[in-house]
């Protein structure tokens, strides 16, 4: 059954998930999450997930060629522009030249750029954007390349959960829903419709509760959708992931499910949790002002790392009104060794990567393009392996058509040997003729011939002559006469009852010597009658050495039957 494998390296942890099964029949086969940080000013931090994942590969045999890889949202620039036009392939050929036009921190031949159609009115087309910085590629990719890891994919993390969200029962019941993938550094938040992407954000408030108060940068500008509802007093506290040209420090993150420690620490948890939960609500809020939704959102749908906040839920759903729950896909997709609310709410954005290679529904970007296009091995082979195989069927036509051809011969062959088989059998031993299977009637002839030979006198078959013994007896005169005399043979034919042979000599001496000799073989071998000896006298021809012969001659010997005695 086919195999595909979803990676997702987020800033805190790495996420491996292998997925079996076609279509709407999927089983999750293994799930892995590691605290690994990723994306720090520490140069080597890339080298510190190489042997965990050669090492969670080996280990539990994991499929190496079906693997698709996730790149975090937060990390991309992120538009909604509309285009003067809606055929999919005019689209294609200048959505890079469209969203230059919105990019302002980076040069439109730096990124990878790729899109979703949201939405199509009249002869217009709404789209969401993503341009992908190609350093970030580059450097996922080397790294899954130190891994000896090829993916066929390289898709953003929002895309895996509009594919999970198919697989939720709530979801499925449901119009619009907002699907909010709460962090350790980001919160990510995607509409869907009817199961179709209308609107993606990307906020960059993390559920880490670490004392973030020594970390002051100045925004990316291009992060945000928005950059005029961005809260700046908010922003400069928030958490950044992501490795950006810069590098900012990562801290691993804290999730709080049970308050442990002093007093102190916990009053102090509990006080950035509270922090956390305001920010995160205030930021929602104001994101959801500025989608202009065209229906009220009727679910929403928490996941990721922070969705494991406590109380986290129960706060949203009361600020929003609106039933809030787990992008929980475990009723529809089973695992084999079952799940844990931890890997429900880790696992979705893997999930939905090694989805887009078994699910034909699924809908997906690409940003393996350009000089990052995706070729296996398959296809560095394809071109040659497919003259190779042309050449071979090509070959093996022929040689069939060959065979089938000598076949044909064969029977016809054997089919004239058979009636011939059957005409001496009606002569000699069968009136009937033969019977039985082709191949007996021969044998069973070939074992009468056999009885006849080892019976002696009583055989019915006649006794032939061996012609070549006869030509031998002839031959043997004709030498004794050529050792003498000039004499030349340029024709000859040999048949059951008589031979002919021509030829040239010197002179009428030399000819009459010949014509002596022949005539006085055995009467039982050679037939001597006068008509049966011809010598035609011709004018002299030049000799092809250095005599001249002057007569040219022609002998027709008939040979007696045992029977004419």
């Amino acid at each position: 059954m086919a195999r595909s494998v979803g990676i997702d390296i987020g800033s805190k942890s790495l996420k491996i998930l292998e997925l079996e099964g076609s279509g709407n029949k999927l089983k999750m086969n293994f799930f892995q999450n590691l605290e690994i940080p990723f994306g720090s000013d520490n140069t080597s931090s890339p080298d510190l997930l190489v042997e965990p994942i050669k090492s969670i590969f080996q280990q539990y045999h994991l499929e190496q060629d079906n693997v698709v890889l996730s790149i975090p949202t937060q990390d991309c620039i992120l538009r909604e522009i509309t285009v003067d036009f809606k055929d999919e392939e005019h689209i294609r050929q200048t959505i890079k030249f469209e969203a230059e036009k919105h990019l302002q921190a980076y040069d439109i031949e730096d990124v990878i750029v790729d899109y979703r159609k949201l939405q199509t009115m009249n002869e217009k087309s709404r789209l969401f954007v993503a341009a992908v910085p190609k350093k970030i590629i580059e450097q996922r990719l080397n790294l899954l390349k130190s891994c000896n890891l090829d993916p066929i994919s390289v898709d953003l993390d929002i895309m895996a959960l509009v594919n999970v969200a198919r697989y939720v029962p709530q979801a499925a019941e449901k119009d619009t829903i907002a699907i909010i993938d709460f962090g350790a550094g980001s919160t990510k938040i995607v509409i869907l419709y009817q199961g179709q992407l209308k609107h993606v954000r990307a906020i960059r408030l993390g559920s880490s509760l670490e004392d973030m108060s020594h970390k002051q940068h100045q925004p990316t500008s291009e992060i945000p959708s928005n950059t005029g509802e961005i809260d700046w007093d908010i922003e400069n506290e928030l958490i950044v992931s992501l490795p950006i040209p810069d590098g900012i420090e990562m801290d691993r993150m804290v999730l709080v499910k049970k308050e442990e420690g002093d007093i102190s620490n916990t009053i102090q948890q509990r006080k950035k949790k509270e922090e956390i939960f305001q920010r995160l609500i205030k930021e929602l809020r104001r994101t959801m002002l500025t989608l202009h939704l065209e229906h009220p959102i009727d679910l929403v749908c928490l996941t990721g790392g922070g969705s494991q906040l406590e109380g986290i839920m129960e706060r949203i759903e009361q600020a929003f009104r609106v039933e809030t729950v787990l992008l929980d896909f475990s009723p529809n997709i089973p695992s084999k060794s079952g799940y844990t609310e931890e890997e429900v709410v880790s696992a979705s954005i893997p999930l939905g990567m090694a989805m887009q290679l078994l699910d034909g529904n699924c809908q997906s970007m690409n940003f393996r393009k350009e000089e990052y296009s995706y070729t296996n091995r398959f296809e560095l082979i394809k071109v040659p392996l497919a003259l190779l195989t042309t050449l071979f069927f090509l070959f093996l036509f022929f040689f069939s058509y060959h065979i089938q051809n000598q076949r044909f011969q064969y029977e016809k062959q054997y089919e004239e040997l058979l009636e011939k088989a059957d005409t001496v059998a009606k002569r000699t031993f069968f009136p009937e003729g033969l019977e039985g299977e082709k191949t007996n009637r021969i044998y069973s002839l070939l074992e009468k011939f056999q009885e006849a030979i080892e019976g002696g006198g009583d055989s019915k078959l006649p006794h032939v002559e061996d012609g070549f013994t006869r030509w031998m007896v002839l031959f043997q005169n004709f030498g004794k006469v050529r050792n003498r005399h000039y004499i030349t043979i340029d024709k000859f034919r040999l048949d059951p009852k008589e031979a002919f042979w021509e030829g040239e000599l010197e002179d009428d001496q030399h000819l009459d010597v010949l014509t002596g000799v022949i005539r006085a073989i055995d009467a039982k071998i050679v037939d001597s009658s006068p008509d049966k000896t011809r010598v035609q006298n011709t004018s002299p021809n030049p000799k092809p050495s250095e005599k001249e012969l002057k007569r040219r001659y022609s002998f027709q010997v008939g040979f007696r039957s045992q029977q004419e005695d």
